[in-house]
């Protein structure tokens, strides 16, 4: 492999960030505005000082809320797009230096990332701290795996402190180097400094509240709702396949009868979407056969943690497995002809595309529903009268507006059907007063009817819709109890 020049490495690396600052989206998407609320909340001295005024519902945010990094990051830097610069600027080179580490070519590596739905599109929202933990983890491990140096050592170890710092989950970066590194000292150093980050920031949060917020957060886990660990379990390799799909597809051409097997086994026993999904998953995780042990162990730790510790399975939680599954996958790639290599990226980058703008479809839906159910409210209904139930673009615009959560006291809600809204059951006192619906899509990410999530799995079991017959991408609806 032919070594790029800096230069050109500098090149990839700002394109990149420019690339995920320009598909930044508006309107916001996910629970973004949620860490905007919080940020303006927030103190230094009092993180945590703030009550949690929708779903879930709390006095403070101690029990739930992340360790506070995060929080002043954006305190400090307001809510511009260009506040996630600085960290894509370490997470596109902590990809490029961790590729040259491994002998792999960056750039296969770059175009693999870029080209997945499941990590472009994550690296865009620059509201949440998915994208800062993986940042400070990746440079972590990035710095740390090349050097013998002490001083790069202790650098790594505190950049490992700050990403667990920034969300718990990072913790778990701490065992690869257990598990794998043969070089005791190099472990003692990063380990130490890595815990002794978080150590100081536990007791500072100890000595504000008199209570240990790790311990906590883990005690109180079941306050944010938990998808069952079968669901987990099935609905990593059900959404991986489609969210890395250049990395599946150098799976399938690696053993291709074994997708066409798992496709058979799961039509029949499932149906032929399910199948299709399981299939593309497992092959990309058929590329940890015979891996690399410590990209193997590196990306099999951080998705088994999202199964076992996360309250669910979302694209966006696995950012941190996947420059170490796209080197795996580069590393196969690299005998590819021209036009195999052109082939690939053009489907996967088409796909990813296509999942782009389906997301901002659906949020500019959401937008301009949530506007249109206000202002053609029933004569006798006023704002005052309802809450809502819905997330996402549809909580940002009805916040806006200054209609209240629903918490199950009011006895009127207008509810986002396709964004995660509550809808009562049958038999229930509840009348439907209006509906509206946005319009139709042909590809849809969420539909708790049709059970679609792509965004989490207690949202649905298929991670995407793509049906000939358009269906609407939003429906809003006015329930009343009686």
């Amino acid at each position: 492999m032919n070594e790029p020049r800096r230069s050109e490495s500098w090149i990839w690396i700002l394109g990149a960030a420019v690339l995920c600052v320009a598909l930044s989206p508006e309107p916001l998407l996910l629970d973004e505005e949620t860490h905007v609320y919080i940020a303006q909340q927030t103190s230094i001295s009092k993180p945590y000082d703030w009550a949690m005024p929708f779903p879930p519902f709390h006095d403070t945010g101690f029990v739930f809320a992340h360790p506070p990094l995060f929080h002043w990051w954006l305190k400090l830097v307001g809510d511009s797009v260009l506040n996630a610069l600085p960290w894509l600027l370490l997470w596109w080179s902590g990809v490029w230096r961790l590729a040259l580490h491994c002998k792999v070519s960056p750039r296969l590596t770059m175009l693999t990332l870029m080209t997945s739905a499941g990590v472009l599109l994550p690296l865009t929202r620059s509201l949440m701290p998915d994208l800062m933990v993986s940042a400070l983890g990746l440079t972590a491990l990035s710095l740390y795996l090349p050097t013998k140096d002490t001083v790069r050592i202790v650098l790594s170890g505190v950049c490992l402190g700050l990403a667990m710092w920034t969300k718990y989950p990072a913790i778990l970066l701490l065992f690869i180097p257990m598990i794998v590194e043969p070089d005791s000292r190099k472990v003692y150093t990063f380990v130490g400094v890595a815990l002794l980050i978080l150590g100081f920031g536990e007791l500072w949060i100890y000595l504000q509240y008199g209570q240990w917020h790790l311990l906590t957060v883990l005690l109180e886990a079941d306050v944010v709702g938990r998808s069952p660990l079968g669901s987990r379990v099935f609905g990593t390799p059900v959404r991986l396949g489609l969210a890395v799909l250049p990395i599946a597809l150098v799976g399938v051409k690696r053993h291709p009868f074994y997708p066409l097997g798992v496709l058979g086994v799961g039509a029949y026993y499932l149906d032929l979407p399910l199948g299709f999904c399981l299939a593309l998953g497992l092959s990309a995780l058929g590329l940890f056969w015979k891996a690399e042990r410590w990209m193997g162990v590196w990306a099999g730790l951080v998705l088994l943690g999202v199964v076992v510790g996360h309250n669910y399975v979302a694209p966006r939680y696995w950012l941190l497995a996947m420059p170490p599954l796209a080197i795996l996958a580069s590393k196969h790639m690299m005998d590819w002809k021209s036009w195999h290599l052109g082939l690939l990226f053009s489907i996967s980058g088409i796909w990813t595309a296509g999942i782009l703008h389906t997301e901002r479809l659906h949020a500019d839906t959401s937008a301009a529903l949530s506007q249109r159910a206000l202002s053609e409210l029933p004569a006798d209904v006023s704002l005052d009268d309802m809450a809502f139930s819905g997330e996402w673009t549809f909580r940002s615009e009805m916040l806006k507006a200054g209609v209240q959560p629903f918490d199950d006291e009011q006895g009127m809600v207008l509810t986002a059907v396709n964004s995660a809204g509550w809808t009562p059951p049958n038999e229930s006192d509840w009348v439907l007063l209006h509906s509206w619906e946005g319009e139709n899509g042909h590809f849809r990410l969420s539909s708790s009817e049709d059970s679609i999530g792509w965004y989490a799995d207690t949202l649905g079991v298929y991670p995407i819709q793509v049906s000939a017959v358009g269906k609407p991408i939003e429906r809003v609806e006015l329930w009343k109890r009686q």
